[in-house]
């Protein structure tokens, strides 16, 4: 459960995003759904190893993001249009887990432009993989947050956030698939932990 509302709240922090000077957004591929693996790896300042988690995603346009830890403890958060739930139970205070939404719904959806709102981004190339780095443009954001760099190819594999406090998290999504529609099982799963 506490590796849940660090992830959200870490994803929470991040800053916006605002186009730079170094070139256009990359071309993503525009998905309904994203289903996959991540392993967080989250690194506080008073700590001297990271706490890993790891456990599956899965982004539904219809239905919000479902984040599935299934180590070090087993954990559902879904975050929709309706709030942020967590093994079933309402999260108080879950307007600020809000943010996670739209910046997965950008990353996954294909669609970065809403981003642009909340962010000033800078893109780079690396070779096969793009590269964004994503500056907070609100004070309260920037209190919070340094910096966001995601890499990728046509979608997200690694996200890294760097908070003001020395933190960081670093998330990669692997086996990241677009079905035309979600299985029951991710439907029931979604509905499980609301």
């Amino acid at each position: 459960m506490r590796g849940a509302i660090l992830i959200a709240l870490l994803l929470l922090c991040a800053p916006p995003v605002a186009i730079g000077d170094t070139g256009e957004l990359p071309e993503l591929v525009q998905h309904e759904t994203a289903v996959g693996r991540f392993v967080q790896r989250r690194q506080l300042p008073e700590l001297e190893r990271p706490i890993v988690s790891r456990g599956r995603f899965v982004y539904s346009a219809g239905r919000g993001l479902l984040w599935l830890i299934e180590e070090p403890v087993e954990s559902r958060l879904v975050i929709d249009a309706e709030g942020v739930y967590q093994d079933g139970k309402p999260v108080r205070g879950g307007g600020a887990f809000a943010v996670i939404r739209p910046l997965f719904e950008s990353l996954f959806s294909g669609d970065l432009e809403p981003l642009e709102r909340d962010f000033s981004v800078t893109r780079g190339d690396g070779g096969e993989r793009w590269h964004l780095e994503l500056s907070p443009r609100d004070g309260q954001l920037a209190r919070a947050l340094e910096r966001i760099t995601i890499e990728g190819v046509d979608t997200p594999l690694r996200l890294v956030i760097a908070a003001s406090d020395g933190g960081r998290t670093e998330l990669e999504f692997t086996d990241v698939t677009h079905p035309e529609r979600l299985d029951e099982a991710l439907i029931q799963a979604f509905d499980r932990a609301r």
